[in-house]
């Protein structure tokens, strides 16, 4: 008896490693046939941050890991099931078509919509409470109903667009996925917190791939698939901490959903305010005002890039779960002030400072330039010009100046 309990616990864990095993075999064989076939993403688009031909089909092979392990798992018997996989197929062809050919973006849409409909009408997840958020409880069906649609809508393609730097997209999908795993475990929803495992597992294998120096992207068809995931992790993780008595941090629940897909949600928000606003232009202009491209101008690799966002990201959960029991919209408030502090914000935070009549730090300034331009020959003292009195540069050092006003964040 106490052997096969213990079996029993361990079995969503050997679940997870069975997912990596599946994609770090099956990623290789996707790669390889890429290349025989010419099957590449496209570098010489000007956003681009590559410069060789790579497969970007590295969704095949998470969409494969994570249906196998969870189908043999013993805990794929749920009702929701036919319908999260009826979406998550359509979206894997709709992501391969878009990879090899393009798909126009009306067409996208409409596929991401029907797999969304799916797994709301067969899967019943609609939202019909808000937790107290703007201080509104329960909300009517059809507020529920279009509330869980934008939701979901805005998960995927916010998650589609983080997809820019080699490794992003993965780490960001395997911090959700595991805080969402931990949680599900927790409140005893053992189905999602294995199909929340598996997807670590899958992302986790796909990572010794994708990490730069990369050798597959996870394309429009992992970003796609894996956004769907977490677009049904997040409303139902919404629906059953606010449904179910005793959940870990209960009262944080709508705020903590926020913080853990902070990236995505903050980056596109973001970006789209900048377009329309700022630019005036459509918020679905091509452009590199992402934060990862943000950093990448500013001189750090794709790794530090990495790393520094996975820092962000971490440290949003982190203030969220240490302040939960703030009353809900004093709680977003920080969180949303705590991404705006941490995040780039095309240089609203030194626009600021400037108002108030605060300095901005030329040390900072001396830094980007020299990440931006290499180190400047001490040739030439320049006062006045915005560096401190020690610093020298030359005549044509200080013209790009305004390269690093336009890189400050």
């Amino acid at each position: 008896m106490e052997t096969e309990i213990a079996f029993a616990s361990l079995l969503p864990l050997l679940v997870a490693v069975g997912a990596f095993v599946v994609a770090y075999l099956v990623i290789p064989v996707i790669i390889d046939v890429s290349h025989l076939k010419h099957l590449f993403d496209d570098p010489t688009d000007d956003r681009k941050l590559h410069v060789s031909a790579i497969p970007n089909l590295g969704g095949v092979g998470i969409f494969a890991a994570v249906i196998i392990s969870f189908l043999l798992s013993g805990y794929a018997f749920q009702p929701w099931l036919p319908y999260l996989s009826s979406g998550l197929i359509i979206l894997l062809f709709s992501g391969i078509k878009d990879d090899l050919l393009v798909i126009a973006p009306n067409k996208k849409l409409l596929l991401q919509i029907t797999a969304i409909v799916a797994v709301m009408a067969g899967g019943n997840m609609v939202i019909t409470d808000m937790g107290g958020m703007f201080g509104v409880h329960e909300i009517p069906s059809w507020a529920g109903i279009g509330l869980t649609f934008f939701t979901m809508v805005v998960v995927i393609n916010a998650y589609n667009l983080i997809d820019g730097i080699d490794g992003l997209a993965g780490g960001i999908g395997i911090i959700a996925s595991s805080f969402f795993a931990w949680w599900f475990w927790e409140a005893g929803m053992m189905s999602h917190a294995v199909l929340a495992l598996t997807l670590v597992g899958a992302l986790a294998a796909f990572m010794r791939y994708n990490f730069q120096p990369a050798s597959i992207f996870m394309g429009d068809t992992g970003s796609q698939v894996v956004g769907h995931l977490l677009a049904f992790f997040a409303v139902s993780f919404v629906n059953a901490g606010i449904a179910k008595a005793a959940v870990p941090f209960k009262n944080a629940v709508p705020v903590l959903v926020l913080s853990v897909l902070i990236v995505p949600l903050y980056d596109t928000l973001r970006v789209f305010l900048i377009r329309a606003v700022r630019e005036q232009k459509s918020p679905f202009s091509a452009d590199r005002l992402h934060v990862h491209h943000q950093l990448i101008d500013m001189g750090f690799s794709h790794r530090t890039s990495c790393f520094l966002i996975f820092g962000f990201n971490l440290t949003i959960v982190g203030i969220t779960l240490l302040l939960s029991g703030l009353e809900v919209n004093l709680l977003f408030a920080t969180v949303l002030g705590a991404s705006v502090i941490l995040f780039p914000t095309v240089r609203l935070k030194r626009k600021a400072l400037d108002k108030l009549g605060v300095d901005t730090p030329s040390k900072r300034e001396i830094q980007v330039l020299e990440m931006k331009f290499g180190t400047p020959p001490k040739t030439v003292v320049k006062n006045g010009n915005g560096f401190s009195n020690g610093s020298s540069f030359s005549e044509e050092d200080v013209d790009k100046k305004e390269k690093v006003e336009e890189l400050a964040v």
